[in-house]
């Protein structure tokens, strides 16, 4: 007890308080939720709310139940994602959540589970525009047609806010897909204003229906989805579910996570490729695509002498259909003119290879309006860090 009446005036202590993170490991004492609703500072702008093991039945996730988030009115970060719900299933026909108003919560975290997928979709949050599901954070037990269900509820609600998207992969060596499949978030209707998508390579990979293949009327982007359906039948993954129906208007930017230099040889086919092809060759249902971005895997750094020249393949495969394709550090690779003059059997080297961007040859840099790198301008303004460097 002693522990908990400690942290409680550390909070009073602390009245200007902007960032609040709890990690709790036992369910808590009561009374203290009622505490930190009373000395946390209205003007909180982020909370991280971490618990193990909880069980809705015995009442051990008041945060969801009662009117306390209500109070942070400045709140525009709620990550969510790392409380563990034991009996979801169980508790989805019981539980009654409080629904509320949070007017200035733009970031959202939550774990892929049911039940805190639910909770989500009945709060009000005009500001939401950016979204992290975590297949981390989710409970063992929970049953994959659910969590379709209630993110569908989800989307219904606040798909259309959504610009940003952020699918973050279970911990565990199976390389097992997540419950929530990326084609989800690209219907035109579910997310029609989504601009960013990141996911894990192990992630399964869009595919096109019958019915919209039946739309195409290009011949050479039709070959090319074709071709793209044709390998997700022989994929032994599968396609993601449901699978596309219609072109998705304004998705811009894609990052992919989980990929190295070993699952990008054209001779090896891995999921990381089955995404980059499904990308490239999916073209005419994502119209608005520019940008492609293998995120944490950095061509410069790799110590496989071949690495330039197999990333340059791909880059090169994208560039036929109008994409850009940079590695982690937002470097596009290609040949330089003189190298691509020589003749066929000159073999090229890895140190002719040249790292473009939007500056000229050699410099790193993002081609997309993604923020500022390094460390965030001295601002009164709070930043976030994202997948894709500083926001604000």
């Amino acid at each position: 007890m002693q522990y908990w009446q400690n942290m409680v005036r550390c909070v009073i202590l602390c009245p200007k308080l902007r960032v609040f993170s709890g990690l709790w490991q036992t369910p808590l004492p009561p009374g203290l939720l009622a505490a930190l609703e009373q000395y946390l500072p209205s003007t909180l702008q982020e909370l991280y709310w971490q618990q193990d093991s909880v069980l809705i039945a015995a009442k051990e996730l008041p945060i969801l139940t009662t009117s306390f988030l209500s109070k942070f009115s400045s709140l525009r970060v709620l990550d969510l994602r790392k409380i563990c719900i034991l009996d979801a299933e169980r508790s989805l026909r019981d539980v009654n959540f409080v629904a509320l108003t949070l007017p200035h919560v733009a970031y959202l975290a939550l774990p892929t589970c049911p039940l805190l997928l639910r909770f989500a979709s009945r709060q009000e949050m005009p500001a939401l525009h950016y979204l992290i599901l975590d297949a981390a954070g989710a409970p063992r037990t929970v049953w994959a047609p659910w969590v379709a269900k209630e993110l569908s509820c989800f989307l219904e609600r606040h798909g259309s806010k959504l610009t940003t998207v952020e699918l973050l992969p279970a911990a565990t060596l199976s390389f097992r897909p997540g419950p929530i499949g990326i084609s989800a978030f690209l219907s035109p209707t579910a997310c029609p204003n989504l601009d960013t998508l990141v996911f894990d390579c192990r992630e399964k990979a869009i595919c096109p229906s019958s019915v919209a293949l039946a739309h195409v009327s290009d011949r050479d982007a039709l070959a090319l989805a074709a071709g793209v359906a044709a390998q997700s039948a022989l994929n032994a993954t599968g396609p993601a579910a449901p699978l596309l129906d219609g072109a998705h208007p304004r998705l811009r930017r894609v990052g992919l996570r989980g990929t190295a230099i070993g699952r990008l040889y054209p001779n090896k086919p891995t999921q990381a490729q089955a995404h980059l092809h499904a990308l490239a060759g999916c073209r005419a249902f994502l119209p608005a695509l520019e940008l492609v971005r293998t995120l944490g895997f950095l061509v410069g750094t790799s110590t496989d002498a071949f690495a330039p020249d197999v990333f340059i393949w791909w880059t090169e495969k994208f560039e036929r259909v109008g994409v850009d394709l940079q590695d982690g550090e937002g470097v596009a690779w290609m040949l330089e003119e003189e190298e691509e003059e020589k003749l066929p059997g000159n073999p090229t080297k890895a140190s002719d290879k040249l790292k473009v961007g939007a500056d000229g040859p050699g410099e790193k840099v993002d081609k997309a309006d993604t923020g500022q790198r390094g460390e965030p301008a001295e601002s009164p303004v709070y930043r976030i860090v994202t997948a894709w460097g500083y926001e604000e």
